[in-house]
C-alpha cells in the first residue's frame, strides 16, 4: 500500500465485546496492532476490513475458525501494511500424534476499489458461491419465524410458550419454525432442557408440523466451546 496513506481497521467486535457480529473501526497505528479473541466462542467467522483512505482501497479477510483466535497487522514508515490471522490460545490447541495431520482453517481474502457496501457484499458474495455449502433443494428463501432463546430472561420459554408462538408463526403465513438457543441446559450436550421440555422436543415438532410449518433447530456447532 502508498506511502502516507491512512488506514482504518473494522473488524470483529466479538473479540472484546459480547455483540454477535458487529464491527468496530480503529485507525491503524505504526507498528503492531493484535485484536485477541479468549471467548471460546465466535458465532461466526472473524473477520476484518481494511480500509486505505488515500487510494479508496479495500482488503477484506475472513478466517474459517470460530474459536479462540487472533490478528494482528505490522505497520511501518513506508506504509507497507502486512497481518498474521489464525487460531490462537495461550495453551497448544491441539497436541498431534506421530504421523498425524492437521488442516489449518483458510483465510479467505478479498481486494478491491469503491465504497463499504461493496467490499461487504462482495465478501458475502464469495462465502455464498465458494463457501458455503447448497441449500437442499424446496429449502431456499423460507420465510423464517426464529423463537428467541433469550427471551426466558424476560418471559417463559418452554414447551407452552413455543407452542403459542408456533400459533403466531402459522397465522402470519410463515414456512420455517425455528426454536432457537437455549433449549438445552448444558452447552455440548445439546440434550433438551428437563426442566422446559420435560417430554423432550418431539411433542413441539410434532405441533408444528401439524400447523402446516417445517421444524427447525438451532445448534451451535460452530460455537468453539
Amino acid at each position: 500500500m502508498s506511502r502516507g496513506a491512512e488506514f482504518h481497521l473494522g473488524y470483529f467486535t466479538k473479540a472484546q465485546h459480547a455483540f454477535e457480529g458487529w464491527i468496530e473501526w480503529q485507525p491503524l497505528e505504526l507498528w503492531t496492532t493484535t485484536i485477541t479473541s479468549l471467548q471460546g466462542q465466535g458465532h461466526d467467522a472473524p473477520f476484518f476490513l481494511l480500509r486505505n483512505h488515500a487510494s479508496g482501497e479495500y482488503f477484506a479477510g475472513q478466517l474459517a475458525w470460530s474459536a479462540n483466535w487472533q490478528l494482528q497487522f505490522q505497520r511501518d514508515l513506508k506504509g507497507i501494511v502486512t497481518f498474521r490471522f489464525g487460531p490462537f490460545a495461550e495453551a497448544p490447541l491441539r497436541i498431534i500424534a506421530p504421523g498425524e495431520t492437521v488442516r489449518t482453517p483458510e483465510v479467505h481474502l478479498g481486494h478491491l476499489s469503491g465504497d463499504l457496501d461493496m467490499a461487504v457484499q462482495a465478501m458475502h458474495t464469495h462465502v455464498r458461491r465458494s463457501v458455503l455449502p447448497p441449500h437442499p433443494r424446496g429449502t431456499e428463501g423460507l420465510i423464517q419465524f426464529a423463537v428467541p432463546g433469550d427471551q426466558g430472561y424476560y418471559a417463559p420459554f418452554n414447551l407452552d410458550s413455543a407452542k403459542k408462538s408456533a400459533d403466531v408463526a402459522a397465522a402470519i403465513g410463515a414456512e420455517l419454525f425455528i426454536l432457537d438457543a437455549y433449549w438445552w441446559d448444558v452447552t455440548g450436550d445439546w440434550q433438551p432442557s428437563a426442566a422446559r421440555f420435560p417430554d423432550g422436543l418431539e411433542p413441539l415438532v410434532k405441533y408444528v408440523r401439524e400447523k402446516g410449518l417445517r421444524f427447525g433447530l438451532y445448534l451451535e456447532a460452530e460455537g468453539g466451546r
